[in-house]
């Protein structure tokens, strides 16, 4: 058998590559010894500093016990560049940072004023990241943001990119991604839209995170030549020992968002401003509307809410007379009643077989719609931005005709000022 077995060059050649790497294989050094997972990033800006950018990384931490877990800390390192900041975060850890797993970047308060989105082309062009990350903005700093998202849940079951997933769905912000804000920034010609999320001191705006420390951490990662101690890695997040007071350390998602445009922030827009932009953009296919003072054969002086149970999105690209752009869009919306509140309430009302969308209802949601639409158009011509794709949409599919009306503007870029809006709203009930 063993001459059989010599004979095979196959095996002979199998043989000789086990001996020589096998005893360079079990010498290496494990994986966590080498590497650590960075699983969400921030950067911000101190101008007070000599290296102003402070690049700040959540990363899991390998811990062994009688089982293993995992865990999460914030370590955080000062730079002239993000690239220069990185380098410093990899010598403080003494591990290759690994950004496979990173699902977030947030940008801190500190680059409102200047173009940050320059700074995101390291994440793309240093071919670290094997995702695409979601992009977000803070009035906090990023480090706080990224520490208190730990508190809330040392497990890191919920995340950052969990609730802002729940956003795309369900509330009234869309959700950014690192290669759409670049395309974007590059092209010139779009504006993005970046949901907030915030750390503020009042619990009823978010979830706490004073009492839910568990075993996540933050570390000091040291500043410009390893002189900054980040003294308050420790503490940013840590709210009250007493979760039933009012004022305490939570991450607050109320919908909010900063519109970005030629990678500066053109204006901040709240949760009920960005309502219509989703309405125009398809993207409002869930959620809650509300009318009041309903008066039909059922119902009498009545506050209703309905919820969004679909969308069926289409518009039309037209050019008048005159030559200006004409956008048609035609919104579809399935809703259904979820709540009846009146005065004086009847035993009709517990009648399953009534959708209760009448005709009134119907009218009363149409107008809250076409309220948010126009709304949105206003704040896009007065601000001259374009968050909702018009100049892709045109130039894609009336490429001629709209090249023509751009060239005969005498800015270019106010392009979105003469676009024409017609917005057509049809609400019916499940059938």
């Amino acid at each position: 058998m063993l001459t059989s077995f010599w004979k095979n060059k196959i095996f002979i050649v199998l043989f000789v590559i086990a001996v020589c790497f096998l005893p360079f294989s079990i010498s290496l050094p494990a994986q966590t010894a080498v590497r650590c997972v960075v699983i969400g990033m921030g950067i911000d800006k101190d101008e007070t500093r000599d290296k102003p950018y402070e690049l700040s990384a959540q990363v899991m931490v390998p811990h062994y016990n009688l089982g293993f877990k995992e865990n999460a800390q914030v370590i955080s390192a000062l730079g002239e560049n993000v690239s220069q900041a990185f380098e410093k975060l990899s010598s403080h850890i003494g591990k290759i940072m690994g950004l496979s797993h990173c699902s977030t970047v947030v940008i801190g308060k500190g680059l409102e004023q200047e173009n940050f989105v320059k700074h995101l082309d390291w994440f793309y062009r240093s071919k670290r990241l094997d995702s695409n990350p979601v992009i977000i903005f803070t009035n906090s700093t990023a480090k706080k943001v990224l520490e208190t998202s730990l508190k809330v849940d040392s497990n890191l079951s919920l995340s950052i990119n969990s609730i802002l997933q729940f956003n795309a769905d369900f509330a009234s912000t869309q959700s950014s991604q690192l290669v759409s804000l670049l395309e974007k920034y590059y092209n010139g010609s779009q504006a993005e839209i970046i949901p907030i999320i915030d750390v503020v001191e009042q619990k009823y705006l978010g979830l706490d995170a004073g009492s839910q420390s568990g075993d996540s951490g933050s570390g000091g990662g040291g500043g410009s030549e390893g002189g900054d101690s980040n003294s308050d890695s420790g503490n940013s997040g840590g709210g009250s020992e007493d979760s039933g007071q009012e004022n305490a350390t939570v991450l607050s998602n109320e919908g909010n968002a900063v519109v970005v445009k030629n990678g500066k922030i053109a204006l901040k827009l709240n949760s009920e401003q960005i309502k219509g932009l989703n309405n125009l953009s398809g993207e409002s296919e869930k959620g809650v509307i509300t009318v009041k003072n309903i008066n039909n054969q059922n119902l009498t002086n009545a506050t209703v809410a309905l919820t969004k149970r679909g969308l069926f999105y289409f518009y039309n690209l037209d050019f008048s007379k005159t030559g200006k752009p004409v956008i048609s869009y035609n919104l579809i919306y399935t809703m259904r009643v979820e709540e009846i509140v009146q005065e004086d309430p009847s035993q009709s009302m517990l009648e399953g077989y009534n959708d209760y969308i009448s005709d009134d209802i119907k009218n009363a949601v149409k107008d809250y719609i076409k309220g948010y639409c126009s709304q949105a158009v206003d704040i896009m011509k007065q601000n001259n931005v374009d968050p909702i794709g018009i100049y892709e949409k045109f130039d894609s599919l009336k490429h001629e005709k709209w090249q023509k009306y751009i060239k005969s503007l005498p800015n270019k870029d106010d392009y979105i000022k003469d676009v024409q809006f017609f917005v057509n709203v049809i609400v019916r009930g499940l059938e």
